[in-house]
């Protein structure tokens, strides 16, 4: 299955490196990422699109251990055709897994 990861992260030295080791420690096949700081510079905001036989429940739970992760959305991608065009699908409810401390949260929208 492939999924985009939105995540929401602490600006720190070495927490994009965190979280890409953690991907590839679960054998996570990154296709694409993208992330940027917010206005104020104290969060990165980052979209990373993955393709993996696990299911997005776990991809989350791993990505939760880290401290620096405040916020995780995972939207399913699905294959329009044979040639593997994919179209994100996601609708406007978001399932609350857990709540971690006062400001991680992770989210599944599906």
């Amino acid at each position: 299955m492939r999924f985009t990861l939105e995540i929401t992260m602490k600006n720190t030295e070495g927490v994009l490196e965190r979280i890409l080791g953690r991907l590839r420690q679960r054998s996570l096949n990154i296709q694409a990422i993208n992330a940027s700081c917010t206005r104020d510079c104290s969060n990165i905001e980052a979209k990373i699109t993955v393709e993996s036989k696990m299911n997005a429940e776990s991809i989350m739970k791993q990505l939760a251990k880290l401290y620096d992760v405040q916020r995780i959305n995972v939207f399913a991608l699905d294959v329009k055709d044979e040639s593997s065009q994919a179209y994100g699908v996601s609708s406007t409810i978001e399932t609350v897994i857990t709540k971690l401390g006062e400001q991680n949260e992770v989210c599944l929208s599906i």
